[in-house]
C-alpha cells in the first residue's frame, strides 16, 4: 500500500507497512499458542517437532521443498479427491481491534465476488489476532476467500524418507502417470503423520 500527502514533494511517498501487529500480553500464555498467534498475523505458520520450532510464512515465488512421483510414492497409496462442498467458503468475517476508534473490536465482512455459481452460503470467523487496522482485516478477509477459492483437489499419500522433513505449510510438487498420461500437481501440506512398523519408516502426505 502507498499514500501520500500534501505536506510531502509529490515525488515522496510514504510506503505503509503491510503487516503491523499489536498485543499486550498481562496474563500467563502458552508460549506455543502466542507465537502462533503472532505467525498468523503475517501469513506464517508455526510447527513444532523434534524439539525444535519452525516458521513458514506464505510469499510469492516460494518454491517447492519436494517433489514426489511413483520413485518414492508408496505403490497404491496414491488418492487423488476432490473439493467436497462443505469445504467452500463463501464468506469472510474478521474481527480485529481497531487503533483509530480507541481500541474498539469491530469485525470487517467480506463475500466471494461470484455468489451467484453457489446456492448455500458458508461463513467463517476469523479473530484477527494483534491486527488493529482495517485495511489489513479486510486484506486477510480476501487472502483466505482467495486460498479457499483455488482449492480444486486434494491428494493423499504415503512415502518414504523424503517426506520426513515435510511440515504443515511446505510446499511440494506431485507427479502421477495414469493410464500412459502423467498428471502433475503442486500445493500445500495440510496434514501428515509418521507410522513405523518392523520393515521401514513411512510417512503419510495430505495435499
Amino acid at each position: 500500500d502507498v499514500c501520500s500527502s500534501d505536506l510531502f514533494p509529490s515525488h515522496d511517498m510514504l510506503k505503509k507497512r503491510r503487516f503491523v501487529f499489536g498485543m499486550s500480553v498481562t496474563d500467563n500464555t502458552d508460549a506455543y499458542t502466542l507465537l502462533s498467534g503472532i505467525a498468523s498475523s503475517f501469513r506464517g505458520v508455526i510447527s513444532y517437532s523434534s524439539g525444535k520450532i519452525r516458521l513458514i510464512i506464505d510469499r510469492p515465488e516460494t518454491m517447492p521443498v519436494a517433489m514426489f512421483n511413483e520413485t518414492n510414492i508408496e505403490q497404491g497409496s496414491f488418492k487423488l479427491s476432490g473439493i467436497r462442498e462443505e469445504d467452500i467458503v463463501t464468506g469472510v468475517d474478521v474481527s480485529f481491534i481497531n487503533f483509530n476508534d480507541h481500541f474498539k473490536k469491530e469485525t470487517v465482512t467480506l463475500d466471494r465476488e461470484d455468489p451467484s455459481q453457489i446456492d448455500f452460503e458458508k461463513k467463517i470467523a476469523i479473530d484477527a489476532v494483534g491486527c488493529t487496522r482495517k485495511s489489513q482485516a479486510l486484506r486477510l478477509a480476501k487472502y483466505t476467500l482467495d486460498s479457499n477459492s483455488l482449492l480444486k483437489r486434494k491428494l493423499q499419500f504415503t512415502a518414504y524418507s523424503d517426506a520426513s522433513d515435510l511440515e504443515i505449510g511446505d510446499i511440494i510438487s506431485v507427479s502421477q502417470q495414469i493410464s500412459n498420461t502423467s498428471y502433475g500437481y503442486g500445493g500445500v501440506v495440510y496434514s501428515n503423520y509418521l507410522y513405523r512398523d518392523w520393515e521401514t519408516d513411512r510417512k503419510s502426505t495430505r495435499l
